[in-house]
């Protein structure tokens, strides 16, 4: 996602539908709805009216709950794997 798409019919999935499907699997299967819930309002609080980067989310959730989620940053946002 941090690369732009080489074909037109990726833009598509690049620019909607993976971020979604993303914080989705963050939410359901790494953190759990209400640690998701919960950390998503603290980072909305601290970067209110400020213009965080992508690395500021990253890092924000991932001091906020603890946790190294640099796997999971690698693998859908790093990465120019195609899914499925």
């Amino acid at each position: 996602m941090i690369t732009n798409p080489t074909r037109v019919r990726q833009l598509y999935w690049t620019a909607y539908k993976s971020r979604r499907l993303m914080l989705s699997i963050l939410r359901e299967a790494v953190l759990g709805r209400a640690e998701f819930g919960s950390r998503l309002s603290r980072i909305h609080a601290r970067w209110k009216g400020k213009h965080p980067q992508p690395a500021d989310f990253f890092r924000t959730i991932g001091t906020l709950t603890g946790r190294d989620l640099d796997w999971f940053w690698r693998s859908w946002i790093y990465t120019t794997a195609a899914v499925g």
